[in-house]
């Protein structure tokens, strides 16, 4: 079936490009070396690996939308609760929030 470029145009601009957890999970380092960068986290948060990513539906999110939750543990921080980090990120990879409390 051969389609037309109009046609193929307009399917485009509904088009949602859906991450893989290795995108995602690079997505969310980005973010965490941006947190570093602004001092809003040690500089230990840098040599983190990402400890999981999935797909989640956020229980107070109005949305009720599936988002990526990329998790990072570490160990070294002095304070326990602050030694997991959770990132969302829209399906697409868009950053949606950072937290300590996964909520």
């Amino acid at each position: 079936m051969h389609l037309r470029p109009a046609t193929f145009e307009v399917g485009l601009r509904f088009l949602v490009v859906r991450l893989h957890a290795e995108q995602a999970t690079q997505i969310a380092k980005q973010r965490i070396a941006s947190l570093v960068k602004a001092k809003a986290i040690n500089s230990h948060w840098t040599s983190v690996e990402p400890d999981s990513a999935l797909q989640v539906v956020r229980k107070h999110d109005p949305a009720q939308e599936t988002q990526w939750q990329v998790t990072f543990v570490n160990k070294a921080e002095k304070v326990t609760s602050r030694q997991i980090i959770y990132v969302f990120l829209g399906i697409d990879g868009s950053f949606r929030t950072t937290n300590f409390t996964g909520r």
